[in-house]
């Protein structure tokens, strides 16, 4: 297992900007740091590429069917990341173009890391 060595700063960071809740069903308990791209992947430690889940939304993403609806795994950790994708892109459109100018070029840079996009 990779172990994430995210700053206590950069965490803090993370759960304020996510309001200290889960950005995908807005819990307050058991909340965790998710890599959108997997560090296993390529996937870095900015800002643009980490969420605040719940302990719940985290197992999903990592295809862990906690509630057994019986999707198949690849298909819930699918779902799950593009629910995350969809959070950061509109939380950083939010903000300024600029900011989602550059989300999308670390979102770009961490699927080319990891051989999911090509140009």
């Amino acid at each position: 297992m990779i172990s994430a060595k995210i700053s206590k700063e950069k965490r803090k960071e993370i759960y304020r900007r996510d309001g200290f809740r889960c950005a995908l069903c807005d819990s307050g308990r058991y909340l965790q740091i998710h890599h959108v791209v997997p560090r296993s992947r390529g996937g870095s430690d900015s800002e643009y590429n980490l969420i605040t889940l719940c302990s719940t939304c985290h197992a999903q993403c990592h295809g862990v069917d906690m509630y057994n609806s019986g999707l198949a795994r690849n298909i819930l950790a699918e779902s799950m990341e593009c629910d995350c994708v969809e959070y950061l892109s509109e939380y950083y459109a939010s903000i300024s173009p600029r900011r989602l100018d550059e989300y999308l070029a670390d979102r770009f840079a961490n699927l080319r890391r990891c051989g999911r996009f090509d140009e």
